[in-house]
């Protein structure tokens, strides 16, 4: 930045001009950030405004691009959907024989838990058993007392 009344040269760590003691204010320490900023949006709208004009001048091209591609694109969806018909056959069918692997697994599952809850009960109610007398022998304590 320049002084505004001599033009020389200076700082922004200055109060004042070396040269003519022109007392400067913050004011014009600001109006450099201030035309830098006005430097930055108008390059940065011509930039914008570049690219729109681009944009516009290759849209006829990807238009015609997609028109061409289009159609192979129609043949391939097309093409594949036998495929994917085959695929979801293919998958009813696993799912089909696989269900009575899968109704067995549960059935021997349920029986599993049956037989190991019955397996547990005998030993669950002679505990419960000694807990009751337990606590009998407990209550008699105390009601000596």
């Amino acid at each position: 930045m320049n002084c505004p009344k001599c033009g020389t040269p200076l700082t922004q760590n200055l109060a004042t001009c070396p040269a003519c003691g022109h007392r400067l204010t913050s004011g014009e320490f600001d109006r450099p950030a201030r035309d830098l900023a006005a430097t930055a949006k108008r390059v940065v709208d011509k930039g914008v405004a570049v690219v729109g004009r681009a944009a516009d001048a290759i849209q006829p091209s990807v238009d015609r691009a997609v028109k061409t591609i289009q159609p192979a694109f129609d043949d391939f969806v097309k093409a594949m959907k036998p495929v994917g018909q085959e695929a979801a056959r293919a998958t009813k069918e696993v799912a089909q024989r696989m269900k009575p692997v899968a109704d067995t697994t549960v059935r021997v599952t349920k029986e599993a838990a049956k037989k190991a809850v019955e397996g547990a009960r005998p030993a669950m109610e002679k505990a419960a058993g000694g807990v009751q007398d337990a606590a009998r022998k407990v209550k008699d304590k105390l009601k000596k007392r």
